[in-house]
């Protein structure tokens, strides 16, 4: 590990100060965007709700998530009335950094430094850290299951073992249904299994089972006690019923790999470089918890890359186990490569007046993430004074995952966060009307709900989504937001009121509406909803 005091005092909370240093700097003053929109207006409209097994919107049950996980939320976002990706990220970045932590203490338990290792091997991939710099639904399953393999490999046989996995199927229910029992107990199956140990085999497998049968249990007979057979119903139709069809089995296999890089393919290259060993132990065991709930979850429909992010510590420490083995006659190659990548950090350092410039020629400058920019310009002249405390190999790999940490945290999701800002447009729009909004043609879930968001409380009954064509078919997800036929809504426009329309063909559509109805809109702003332009139309 890297030569400094602290980290050589107290590593294993060096690794979590470390991370949490890390993923906050990608998330101060960083705009909401993609699907922590939906988790954000969720979390403001918590207060208002009564207390239930699921979040809900405009008082409906949104049956694809549990909300453990969302009231643990509300206590850092003040009951939805701090709501910020800062405040809202802060249980996924605990538990990120939490889950790097026990990551580390599994792999100094298997070998010397391959702990740090399997840490930097997760840090480097721009899609692990992004999945944790979130609202993080899957975090609470991924700490679960990381501490369940720090367990498994310190002491398989011992009781607490078996009373933790208990404890952590149940809880992996309530938090992510039967996706968190699917990745929670597939990940325990895969090392027992592969472990063949009959005893611990029939153990585990006796103890799954009846832990699943009671956190199934207490889940339906909670359903029941709130809404009854309709919301159980509902949520077999949400969690279950669009799950069950077929998809792209090798997903998380070609698509996983390639977004997890370098990590997955440093992983791999050891995997090949020793494959006499892989069947040994501890390495099988590692790969039977990765795997088995990956092949599982490749079967239905509905896949998600953050879906198997409980299992990406396995892979890590996998790989880590070679790569702190014997190194081949190269070494001698080492100092040279080091001495040539000790000038990275100013390298990254020298990207900021790059992003600058760019930046304010693409975006508001108010929008840009000056503080990121700033702290990351700091860390990398931090790593490069540190620069002599590297030596080896694991001191190239200690070099450029510092580095890509620092552009995926200081640079690149900060960026899509600026990208995404829409603030300003909302704002702007809003500050026209006295009467109603209308968004034409547009899914709630996605940019209009990002258009809401911006939207006070006690303002947002007064915004409509308009179908051309609209049947209101009774679901919930109609219930969920206030979708109107446009035909019968535009004739009812007055002066005070304004249309949001896409920029290219909805507007093109639009005006050819309301010429139909022989109603005349003119354009009185444009600008950018979800890095997506949006035009205010109000009656000529």
């Amino acid at each position: 590990m890297m030569n400094f005091a602290f980290f050589r005092k107290h590593p294993a909370a060096g690794v979590f100060l470390l991370s949490y240093l890390l993923f906050s700097l990608a998330v101060i003053g960083t705009e909401v965007s993609k699907i922590d929109v939906r988790f954000a207006f969720i979390l403001q409209g918590l207060g208002t709700e009564p207390w239930s097994l699921f979040p809900r919107i405009n008082h409906v049950p949104y049956a694809d998530y549990f909300s453990p996980y969302f009231y643990i939320a509300s206590l850092f976002t003040l009951g939805g009335r701090f709501v910020n990706l800062w405040s809202m990220s802060q249980p996924s970045i605990l538990l990120g950094s939490f889950t790097l932590m026990m990551t580390f203490l599994t792999g100094e338990n298997m070998k010397r430094s391959a702990g740090w290792w399997a840490v930097l091997i997760l840090l480097s991939s721009f899609e692990y850290t992004y999945s944790i710099c979130q609202f993080g639904i899957d975090l609470p399953v991924a700490a679960l299951a990381v501490t369940m393999l720090y367990f498994l490999r310190k002491e398989p046989d011992r009781m607490r073992t078996v009373f933790f996995f208990a404890a952590g199927v149940i809880l992996s229910i309530f938090f992510r249904g039967s996706l968190g029992l699917l990745v929670f107990g597939g990940a325990v199956a895969g090392w027992v299994l592969t472990e063949g140990n009959r005893k611990n085999i029939l153990v585990y497998g006796m103890t799954g089972a009846f832990a699943a049968a009671i956190g199934t249990g207490l889940v339906i007979g909670f359903m029941f006690l709130e809404g009854g057979e309709a919301l159980f119903r509902h949520f077999i139709d949400w969690q279950i019923g669009k799950r069950v069809r077929g998809g792209d089995f090798f997903y998380y296999f070609l698509d996983g790999f390639c977004s997890f890089v370098p990590g997955s393919f440093l992983v791999l290259a050891a995997l090949i470089w020793k494959r006499k060993e892989v069947l040994q132990k501890p390495v099988l065991p590692l790969l039977g918890f990765l795997l088995l709930p990956v092949v599982i979850l490749s079967i239905p429909e509905g896949k998600h890359l953050r879906y198997i992010l409980p299992l990406m510590p396995a892979g890590a420490l996998a790989g880590a186990w070679f790569l702190t083995g014997p190194l081949p006659r190269e070494e001698r190659f080492a100092p040279i490569i080091l001495r040539w990548m000790q000038y990275l950090p100013l390298a990254v350092a020298a990207a900021v007046p790059i992003l600058i410039t760019l930046g304010c020629l693409i975006w508001p400058v108010q929008t840009l993430p000056w503080v990121n920019w700033t702290a990351a310009l700091a860390l990398s002249f931090l790593l490069w004074r540190k620069r002599k405390a590297f030596s080896g190999y694991l001191g190239i790999w200690e070099v450029l995952s510092g580095c890509l940490v620092l552009i995926n945290c200081g640079y690149i999701i900060p960026l899509i966060g600026t990208a995404e800002n829409s603030s300003l447009f909302v704002r702007e729009a809003e500050g026209m009307r006295t009467g109603d909004t209308s968004i034409f043609e547009e899914d709630p879930d996605h940019e209009g709900l990002k258009y809401l968001l911006w939207v006070p409380v006690d303002k947002r009954d007064r915004v409509h989504f308009l179908k051309c064509g609209y049947r209101s078919k009774g679901t919930a997800y109609d219930r969920m937001y206030r979708r109107e036929e446009a035909m019968q809504v535009l004739p009812g426009l007055t002066k005070n009121d304004i249309v949001i329309v896409k920029d290219g063909g909805r507007t093109r559509k639009f005006l050819k509406t309301a010429e139909s109805l022989k109603l005349k809109f003119r354009r009185v702003r444009s600008g950018s909803l979800g890095h997506r332009e949006y035009h205010v139309f109000r009656l000529d």
